[in-house]
């Protein structure tokens, strides 16, 4: 019951809201609303094992990856991140679900028990021994692993036993994209190879910047030059404004995909010219009006 109150305080939108949680002839029970677009393994069956548009895998991991460091703020991790845990609403809205065996994080905290937790297709190595240290960057391989099937349509390992499978996951080096769909950007073997490094230290800090990477590279953006400490904002936009030079914006949104790059923002009304550089190697993108 404890940790349904945890589960129940992660109220954020991209989250699958709890409605009421207890017990029933001693079995705990969870309500939770009802998402009529099923879950993304559904999407991933319905599409006949193609991976899913750019755009839709940016718009889904996007939206995941924020839920996820939302709970991990709150010192939760999920565990079992996996497309039949991501719901969808019947606007296609992506939804992170199913906390059922999510931890508490404490500094000292290890597994006491010898029962792995997870799903093999999508278990990190630390999983598959008992003892490790569970952290942020489990559910980051994982999210890697999604982000893997969801551009291909297939999972990196495959296996008739369990034991084999999750060997691979702790022996075996992730698969090159290629090999799977051969017309995706080549700069995204890097965002799922680092995701899934056998070691945690290796993956990225957090989810929102596994995401962030993904689509800087599915746009021909070349990653940063310090690949153990990616930034997870992009420089902020600058403004020019008669004189002075403005260097935030407020409400900024980037999304990348496709090739394509859009952006969002909110600026004083007296703006009436916009400079937009994201380096001293190209020239300034002008926006009037």
């Amino acid at each position: 019951e404890d940790e349904a109150e945890r589960i129940a305080s992660l109220e954020h939108p991209a989250i699958v809201p709890v409605y009421d949680f207890g017990k029933h002839e001693e079995q705990p029970f969870i309500v939770m609303r009802y998402m009529p677009g099923g879950s993304l393994f559904d999407r991933l069956r319905e599409a006949g094992g193609a991976g899913l548009p750019m755009a839709d895998v940016a718009e889904i991991l996007s939206r995941v990856s924020e839920a996820l460091d939302f709970a991990h703020d709150k010192k939760i991790v999920h565990r079992d991140l996996k497309p039949g845990n991501i719901l969808l609403d019947d606007g296609g809205k992506a939804y992170l679900s199913d906390f059922g065996i999510a931890k508490i994080i404490r500094t000292t905290m290890v597994s006491s028990s010898l029962t792995m937790v997870g799903t093999p297709d999508y278990m990190a190595p630390e999983q598959t021994s008992p003892g490790e240290k569970v952290t942020p960057q489990t559910d980051v391989y994982a999210l890697g692993v999604t982000a893997f099937e969801l551009l291909t349509g297939k999972l990196p390992f495959k296996a008739e036993a369990p034991v084999a499978l999750l060997h691979m996951h702790v022996h075996e080096p992730v698969p090159r994209l290629a090999d799977f769909e051969p017309g995706l950007p080549s700069g995204l073997q890097a965002v799922v190879e680092r995701a899934m490094a056998k070691e945690p230290a290796e993956r990225y800090k957090s989810a929102r910047s596994l995401v962030l990477d993904l689509v800087d590279r599915a746009a021909g953006i070349a990653a940063p030059s310090d690949e153990t400490a990616p930034s997870v904002a992009a420089p902020p936009p600058v403004l020019e404004m008669g004189e002075g030079l403005v260097t935030e914006v407020t409400g900024l949104h980037a999304m990348r995909a496709s090739g394509q790059v859009t952006l969002t923002w909110t600026v004083p009304a007296d703006v009436h010219r916009i400079v937009i550089c994201r380096s001293t190697k190209h020239p300034p993108a002008v926006r009037e009006g």
